[in-house]
């Protein structure tokens, strides 16, 4: 009996000063409220995903697949560079638009020729054949090297991923003849050839069904072109 009583004392203060009942105590709660968080996270992170899983299917993402065969970007002088060019060309590399017509009206492009060869050719991870006047060149790890035609490596390279620079001088003369084209065709309402093709005799005859043409210079506007042209997109 003596030792009964001598344990209450104990144990009412070992209770009122939080002893291992109250740690037991906040033990508990310390899992409970883990569990919550758990639980909580599990719920937002399950939610989110079904959200981006339903607007995925709801609306599909668009490519450059459901535009023209030939896309063309007119870009302004002083608005976009290398940067911003190489940056559609990376874009190009994600929709799988390989042979590409780049117009120079500014002297921009054909100046920076090399860095936007290098940048087209890190983001395919495979050679770049390059058409730069008289030239042809392969870019690839970084380096560009002159590559004489006809020759075994410009066989191999196929039909891999292809850059043609147009100089001013040669841009200007294709975009006039075929505007004049276009225009001639569309007096004579000869509507199967009626079309413009802002890349030009001179560049079908170097690259075959370009997928993408860009255009940088403030003497070129996209506006009032064709209707069939309507993935068309005029920065600057």
């Amino acid at each position: 009996g003596r030792l009964r009583w001598a344990l209450r004392p104990t144990t009412t203060m070992s209770l009122e000063k939080g002893g291992c009942f109250g740690a037991f105590i906040n033990h508990v709660l310390s899992w409970a409220l883990w569990l919550v968080h758990t639980m909580f996270s599990i719920y937002v992170t399950v939610n989110q995903t079904l959200h981006k899983i339903r607007r995925i299917w709801a609306h599909p993402r668009k490519t450059f697949e459901k535009l023209p065969k030939t896309i063309g970007f007119a870009f302004e002088r002083g608005v976009a560079g290398v940067p911003e060019v190489v940056s559609l060309l990376q874009a190009c590399v994600r929709h799988r638009l390989t042979r590409i017509v780049l117009h120079d009206l500014e002297g921009e492009l054909v100046k920076s020729y090399k860095p936007i060869s290098l940048a087209f050719s890190k983001a395919h991870k495979l050679p770049v054949r390059i058409q730069l006047g008289g030239r042809t060149m392969v870019a690839f790890n970084g380096k560009i090297k002159d590559l004489p035609l006809p020759s075994q490596d410009a066989e191999e390279l196929g039909e891999g991923p292809r850059l043609v620079f147009f100089s001013a001088e040669t841009t200007r003369r294709t975009m006039n003849r075929s505007l004049r084209e276009f225009c001639t065709q569309k007096l004579n309402h000869d509507e199967k050839e009626g079309r413009f093709d802002p890349a030009g005799n001179a560049a079908a005859a170097e690259l075959a069904s370009p997928e993408l043409v860009v255009v940088v210079g403030r003497h070129f506007s996209m506006k009032g072109m064709p209707s069939w042209m309507c993935g068309t997109a005029e920065i600057g």
